[in-house]
């Protein structure tokens, strides 16, 4: 099973990355009492590993990348790919996400998960940063819930790492 993958977009001849859940940072992800690991096929048949949401007061899922790796001069859009399992409603709170640039800049926004629709992946927007030489270093994106309320109902497949624009999620 891969934990990582590389791709060029066909369209825009850019450099994309996944970083499949077990690829990424997340709290509590070693006690089975908050979250579980589950397989699924993926469209091509590779199984992939995904995280399963049981129940947490504190949610902080984090990756990194390497800007290196990224396109020069491409707009890019990171998004964390997850799928709702019927429990949302136990989300009182917003998620907040966040973007921490090579220079220290932070780019953070909210999104609130109850209303997304049950069964389907859907990409949650981290948010978006241009590849430019002050931005050459080391990406953070981290999606998080810091409430004391408990919530659940989450499954995580993947983060995504690509060029900004409309297009179908590639994990």
């Amino acid at each position: 099973m891969h934990w990582q993958k590389y791709y060029v977009d066909e369209k825009s001849k850019k450099n994309c990355f996944v970083l499949f859940a077990k690829k990424l940072s997340i709290s509590w992800i070693d006690n089975d009492q908050y979250w579980r690991w589950i397989e699924e096929n993926d469209t091509s048949g590779e199984v992939i590993e995904m995280a399963e949401l049981l129940g947490v007061c504190w949610l902080n899922i984090e990756g990194k990348i390497r800007t290196i790796d990224l396109s020069p001069g491409t707009e890019y859009e990171v998004v964390f790919v997850v799928k709702m399992n019927g429990y949302q409603k136990t989300w009182k709170n917003s998620v907040t996400l966040m973007i921490i640039l090579p220079s220290s800049k932070s780019l953070t926004r909210s999104e609130n998960l109850s209303g997304k629709p049950v069964g389907i992946w859907i990409d949650v927007k981290v948010g978006e940063f241009r590849m430019t030489p002050e931005n050459v270093g080391e990406i953070t994106f981290k999606m998080g819930e810091y409430s004391s309320e408990w919530k659940g109902g989450l499954v995580l497949k993947c983060a995504i790492i690509r060029p900004k624009k409309d297009q179908p999620h590639g994990c």
